[in-house]
């Protein structure tokens, strides 16, 4: 399952990077689209936290996100509301909760908001499935 997570955060990054016109970008959305919707658009989501808060600087180093680190994700049709994530930056994790809007087909997203947390002291790590 580990592996499987891997290939949809790194296709999702291709599609999200606009690498859409590369025969290994299409494979990666072929594959993508044999997700179940709801898996398919948690993966979105959760690249789209990384990528924001790399962008806006505050994690530069963001490289995994937890959905449901602290709680339950909810998806209703496009929507997924993360109120209990984790997202990793440098080897330390942080609290994170986001909504987030994909388009119908899962793979882009329309609209994303955050809130980051304190960070997770290391004790707690293992309970709430975070890797170093």
């Amino acid at each position: 399952m580990k592996n499987a997570v891997l290939v949809l955060a790194v296709g999702c990054a291709l599609l999200s990077a606009g690498g859409g016109a590369s025969a290994r970008a299409r494979n990666v959305r072929s594959q993508l689209l044999k997700m179940a919707p709801e898996t398919r658009l948690e993966q979105e989501c959760n690249e789209r936290a990384t990528d924001v808060l790399r962008q806006q600087h505050r994690l530069n180093g963001a490289d995994e996100v937890v959905a449901y680190a602290f709680g339950q994700v909810s998806v209703e049709g496009s929507r997924v509301k993360a109120p209990g994530a984790a997202v990793r930056d440098h080897g330390a994790w942080y609290r994170l909760s986001y909504q987030c809007k994909a388009a119908p087909d899962g793979l882009a997203v329309e609209a994303f908001t955050y809130e980051l947390g304190e960070a997770i002291p290391r004790s707690e790590w293992d309970a709430h499935f975070l890797t170093p």
